[in-house]
């Protein structure tokens, strides 16, 4: 169970550094993210891993932690979709790999381990 909670810890700060930088790149050069209705979708992608993260350090609310998972989980399906389909441009990595895909592996491993740990504590 400790090395589930680390590797939650390790992908939500991962999270939460490359969704920061993505923010501060939108805020400095307007346009970086894709926008859902006026508002960067990075901010919510940022917000999506920082709140889970006090969440889970703290212990509280695993609802709530799976509401913000669950809506960036999902910001992450529509947006890898829109990618492969050419409707929207995801920022890429340096090597060109879409970073809308790797929010997506990020997010469903931590949802993977923090089930998992959840399902431990209740045996």
């Amino acid at each position: 169970m400790k090395i589930d909670n680390a590797i939650i810890y390790i992908l939500l700060i991962i999270g939460i550094l490359v969704s920061g930088n993505l923010l501060i790149n939108e805020m400095i050069n307007e346009g970086v993210c894709p926008k859902i209705g006026t508002i960067p979708a990075c901010y919510f992608v940022f917000a999506s891993f920082a709140i889970p993260f006090v969440l889970h350090l703290f212990k509280m609310w695993n609802i709530v932690f799976f509401l913000f998972i669950g809506a960036a989980f999902s910001l992450a399906i529509i947006a890898s979709l829109g990618q492969i389909m050419g409707r929207i441009e995801c920022p890429k990595t340096d090597l060109g790999i879409p970073k809308c895909y790797i929010s997506f592996v990020l997010l469903l491993v931590i949802l993977f381990f923090k089930d998992r740990m959840i399902k431990r504590m209740k045996i």
